[in-house]
C-alpha cells in the first residue's frame, strides 16, 4: 500500500503523462474494476462478525459506480447469505437527496446502508467537538459533515473506509472543467487548478478527521493505475458542456439505474443543509 506521500507524489508525476489517442471504454472498466478490487481487498477488515468492507456512499454516480464495482470484485468473499458492503450515508434528513439515491443504489447491490441524520442540536454539538478536536479544518465549507460522518462510523468500529474523492478532477466533474469544452487548450489550466488544489482542500482534511477517528481512508479513484490511464485520455473526451465525466457515464450504463447516472450533482458541503 502507498504511504500519503508516495500517493501524492505519484499522482502528481501522472498528471503530465502523453495522451494516448486510443483508449478505450473496456479497457478504463478494467482498471476501474482492479482498483475497486484492490481497495476492497486493503479495506476488508475482519473485525465485523459480518459486514467486512466499509464505504462513504452518495448516491452519486462516483461512489454509486464504485459500489457496483466492489460487489462485483468480492461476490466470492462471503460464503453466507449476508452482505459484505456496509455503506455509511450522511444527510440532514431522510429526504435528503444523498439519502434518497444511496437508498436505491445499497438495494440494487444488497449492501448494508447505514443512514447517519442528525438533529440542529447534535449537529451544533458536533461543531463545537470539532473547532476543538481540530480548529485548523473547522471552517472549510463541507468539513463539518466530514466530522460527524466519520465519527459515525467510529461509533460502528470502522477501523478502514473506502471514499471517493479525485474522480471529479481527474473526469471533469465540476462546471468550470466544462466551461470551454472542447477548447483543450483553455480547458487544460482548470483541470490542471482543480488537481492541484486536491491535496490542500479535500484530501489532508479528510485524512486528518479520518485519522482523528483512527480510520484509514482508501481511495480507489486515485490508485496509480487509475490516474495513469484517466490522465491519458484527451479532455474533450472526458467532459463537454453538455456532459460531465462522459467516459464514466458510459460505463455506469451497465451497472446503474438512469436516475442515479442523470440525478443532479450536489456537493458535499450540502449534505447538512435542508432539501
Amino acid at each position: 500500500m502507498y504511504t500519503a506521500k508516495e500517493r501524492l507524489t505519484s499522482w502528481r508525476n501522472a498528471i503530465h503523462l502523453p495522451i494516448i489517442k486510443e483508449w478505450s471504454l473496456e479497457e478504463l472498466e478494467m482498471v476501474l474494476y482492479e482498483s475497486a478490487a484492490k481497495c476492497a481487498a486493503e479495506a476488508y477488515d475482519d473485525h465485523f462478525q459480518h459486514t467486512r468492507i466499509c464505504m462513504t456512499l452518495s448516491g452519486g454516480l462516483d461512489s454509486s459506480l464504485n459500489l457496483a464495482l466492489t460487489t462485483l470484485a468480492t461476490k466470492e468473499m462471503s460464503s453466507l447469505n449476508i452482505p459484505i458492503i456496509r455503506a455509511f450515508t450522511l444527510g440532514k434528513t431522510e429526504i435528503h437527496p444523498d439519502i434518497f439515491y444511496a437508498k436505491i443504489a445499497t438495494k440494487k447491490f444488497s449492501a448494508e446502508h447505514f443512514i447517519s441524520c442528525h438533529t440542529d442540536y447534535e449537529i451544533k454539538a458536533a461543531k463545537k467537538r470539532f473547532e476543538k478536536a481540530l480548529p485548523e479544518f473547522a471552517k472549510q465549507p463541507g468539513n463539518l459533515g466530514t466530522f460527524m460522518l466519520y465519527e459515525d462510523m467510529a461509533s460502528y468500529f470502522t477501523k478502514r473506509v473506502i471514499a471517493h474523492d479525485g474522480i471529479d478532477e481527474l473526469m471533469g466533474g465540476y462546471w468550470p472543467h466544462r466551461k470551454y469544452a472542447p477548447n483543450e487548450e483553455k480547458m487544460a489550466p482548470i483541470f490542471l487548478d482543480f488537481w492541484n488544489r486536491l491535496k490542500s482542500e479535500h484530501l489532508i482534511p479528510l485524512e486528518k478527521i479520518a485519522k482523528h477517528f483512527d480510520i484509514e481512508v482508501i481511495f480507489p479513484y486515485l490508485q496509480n493505475p487509475v490516474v495513469r490511464y484517466i490522465s491519458m485520455i484527451p479532455l474533450k473526451e472526458r467532459t463537454s458542456r453538455e456532459e460531465s465525466k462522459i467516459p464514466l457515464r458510459r460505463i455506469a450504463e451497465k451497472y446503474l439505474p438512469r436516475e442515479i447516472i442523470e440525478r443532479k450533482k450536489i456537493g458535499f458541503c450540502d449534505a447538512l443543509k435542508e432539501f
